[in-house]
């Protein structure tokens, strides 16, 4: 029992991440984004895609004992500075941002795969968002598959 309320305890990184990118994509979709050659006001849209990140899982890193080190340069990126996320210590969790489409099309997935108990099972958090057709954003999640596997 003691256990599961140790890796239970660990999800919070994942849903308390997610929260953040959910912000940082509305943030980004509700802002006005101009064509840097011509000036023109762009259609809205969600910041680009992010592969996994950190690359590799955090059970790969063995100086880390299961979690992720902190990379800075892993988290500088377009995406990730426009989402306004980034993991400044150590972390048990990989992160994901796809989206797609333009103004009333637009949509999003943001995952957290996180294997806690390095075993090989992956528990996966993920968000899903999309344009209400009016400028805003509507948001579904989070929907966890395997929390504390």
């Amino acid at each position: 029992a003691f256990i599961k309320y140790l890796r239970k305890a660990k999800t919070v990184e994942a849903i308390q991440g997610l929260d953040q990118i959910k912000a940082g994509a509305k943030a980004f979709y509700q802002a006005d984004h101009y064509d840097p050659q011509s000036g023109n006001l762009l259609p809205k849209r969600f910041p680009p895609n992010t592969g996994w990140t950190p690359k590799r899982s955090c059970c790969e890193d063995k100086k880390g004992k299961g979690k992720c080190l902190v990379s800075t340069k892993a988290w500088n990126t377009s995406a990730w500075r426009a989402l306004q996320f980034s993991m400044n210590e150590p972390h048990y969790y990989q992160w994901r941002f796809v989206s797609s489409g333009k103004g009333a099309d637009a949509s999003f997935t943001a995952q957290a795969r996180g294997d806690l108990d390095c075993d090989g099972i992956p528990s996966n958090f993920e968000i899903w968002g999309s344009s209400d057709g009016q400028g805003g954003v509507k948001v579904k999640g989070p929907i966890i598959r395997n929390e504390i596997e």
